[in-house]
């Protein structure tokens, strides 16, 4: 797609993304917050300092519904790691995160609640009840615990206050002057220690004050040789496929391609871009561009792209995006699909990835290297099989523009994927317009 936010996908080896460029951000910096393991505060205090920690978090802009979607058995396990090694705050405030991301940021809920009524459960409300019952049986054993430390603070507090206390009154009887029948004895450890001979003078008396809890504050190499398409469809190579300024620019003289290693086999229908081409037509006369997401499953060492899911959504000449990326994602949680990477159609321009289709690919990069961007140019019969290269990941990771933009042209952006092998197999074509 040349323009707008599509999906992100989700696997289970992907690399980590709760880092500094990953999709979620942290709430407000520079503020001072009281801390939760402060034990001079109340326990209701220091919980409600865990839960705003658990409060605190953003989604990143950058990142599509479905990427947040896609994490979710990841942000899970993360915080069951957790609990299991004993970590009972921090596992906590990581199940406050995912309740607050997909609950309240989200709003989830009703669609979930939807697809219950229909019969369709997903296994994403078992997780969420797993979260639930996991969140409020550690509030519990938080809450004992803290209840236990701070009767424990208030008792060496009363014990410090009562040993000031005596010394206090032991220097009121120094200056008032005691008789000199009556000696008295002072230990640190134990306060006073009286030997009778006559009467003491002031009777010695302590008093406890109450601890004051503070205020909680405001908180690669040539194409595939086959692709069951048009007899005078040809592949974009690195000689011919370009990064774009704008939509329709292509400069063959300044191609931003180039070679990739070695990555997993990905093994691409035969027939698939004629398939959804078929699908596209309508969308394709009137030079609207239509986007689908590639679907399949790992064997052995390589993955089988076997689906193309078109998800319902908004184009026009250059650009397209998702509309309903939720359903997307319960269609392939059912299924138990992986996503491969993507595939849309160019109606007006060649095959190439414009810079927008370059933030878009990216998302789909980072979560598996393999991921592929299959871009259909059916006005000049041209098919291009493109991912980033090296350079062009950490170009984009640092970019924040939105919509076209320059990117640089001095070194290459995107290639050609030689990873991918075309085969005579089965593709199915799931289209929820």
């Amino acid at each position: 797609m040349s323009g707008g936010n599509f999906v992100i996908p989700r696997q289970s080896d992907h690399q980590s993304c709760l880092d500094n460029k990953g999709p979620f951000t942290t709430g407000t910096t520079n503020v001072t917050i009281l801390r939760h393991d402060d034990v001079s505060l109340s326990p209701q205090e220091r919980f409600q300092i865990l839960s705003a920690l658990g409060q605190d978090i953003k989604i990143n802009k950058k990142f599509s519904k479905a990427s947040y979607m896609s994490l979710r058995d990841d942000f899970f396990q993360m915080a069951a790691d957790l609990d299991e090694c004993g970590k009972e705050e921090a596992a906590f405030i990581l199940y406050h995160k995912f309740l607050t991301l997909y609950l309240e940021k989200m709003n989830i809920g009703p669609k979930l609640r939807k697809r219950d009524a229909h019969g369709r459960r997903s296994n994403f409300i078992k997780i969420l009840n797993i979260v639930f019952d996991r969140a409020e049986t550690l509030k519990r054993k938080l809450l004992n615990q803290y209840n236990r430390e701070y009767e424990k603070y208030l008792m060496e507090m009363k014990q410090k206050e009562e040993e000031a206390a005596e010394r206090a009154a032991f220097g009121e009887d120094i200056k008032s002057g005691c008789s000199s029948s009556c000696t008295i004895s002072f230990d640190p450890l134990y306060g006073l220690k009286e030997k009778k001979i006559g009467e003491v003078g002031p009777g010695i008396t302590s008093t406890v004050k109450e601890a004051q809890p503070s205020s909680l504050p405001i908180k690669t190499s040539s194409p595939p040789q086959q692709c069951a398409v048009e007899d005078n469809t040809k592949f974009v190579t690195p000689s011919t496929s370009s990064s774009a300024k704008e939509p329709g620019v292509n400069d063959p003289e300044k191609s931003t391609v180039q070679k990739v290693g070695s990555l997993r086999p990905v093994i691409l229908p035969h027939n698939l871009c004629e398939k959804f081409l078929k699908s596209a037509r309508k969308n394709t006369k009137k030079k609207i561009e239509t986007c689908g997401v590639l679907c399949g499953s790992m064997v052995g060492e390589e993955y089988h792209i076997t689906h193309v899911v078109i998800p319902l959504q908004v184009g026009g000449p250059d650009y397209c995006y998702a509309t309903n990326e939720e359903e997307l994602f319960f269609i392939q949680e059912e299924l138990g699909l992986l996503t491969l990477g993507w595939i849309h159609t160019h109606p007006t321009q060649r095959a190439f990835l414009s810079s927008v289709d370059l933030h878009t690919h990216f998302c789909y990069q980072q979560m598996l290297p393999e991921s592929i961007a299959v871009v259909c140019a059916p006005k000049y019969k041209e098919i291009g099989i493109f991912s980033l290269t090296p350079t062009g990941i950490n170009e984009i990771s640092c970019c924040s523009m939105r919509g076209f933009h320059p990117h640089r042209e001095d070194t290459p952006l995107f290639s050609d994927c030689g990873h991918v092998t075309t085969k005579n197999t089965t593709v199915m074509i799931t289209d929820l317009r």
